[in-house]
């Protein structure tokens, strides 16, 4: 059984980056896998999360504007002593993931993300 299940791709969308993430949002941190495909950044969440009704989150590529690593400090029970990845829409909206290794990560998902 695989614990974090695969997300459902469109015809012809092929995954480029993947890695296991915590998603920080509404004061706590929901596991699941950070995939980013040719046309999007999809948070699949994990069997548990999913259990509880926790949705997959997609964000398209096109409406990406930063991958940076966020300080510590804020949201301290969704992972916020930590450095974490945050993404930043280009409608101002954050998104912040837990996530191992995240100075390797926030580079190669920056420059897979370049156009």
């Amino acid at each position: 059984m695989i614990f974090w299940p695969r997300p459902a791709l469109h015809d012809g969308e092929t995954s480029v980056l993947e890695e296991r993430a915590s998603y920080a949002r509404g004061g706590l941190a929901r596991g699941g896998l950070l995939v980013l495909t040719d046309r999007r950044l999809i948070f699949q969440p994990n069997r548990l999360e999913a259990w509880t009704l926790l949705k997959p989150s997609t964000w398209p590529r096109t409406t990406i504007q930063e991958v940076a690593v966020a300080p510590t400090g804020e949201d301290l029970l969704a992972g916020g002593w930590r450095r974490r990845l945050q993404i930043t829409l280009t409608d101002g909206r954050r998104a912040v993931f837990v996530v191992p290794r995240v100075d390797e990560l926030q580079a190669r998902l920056a420059a897979a993300l370049k156009p």
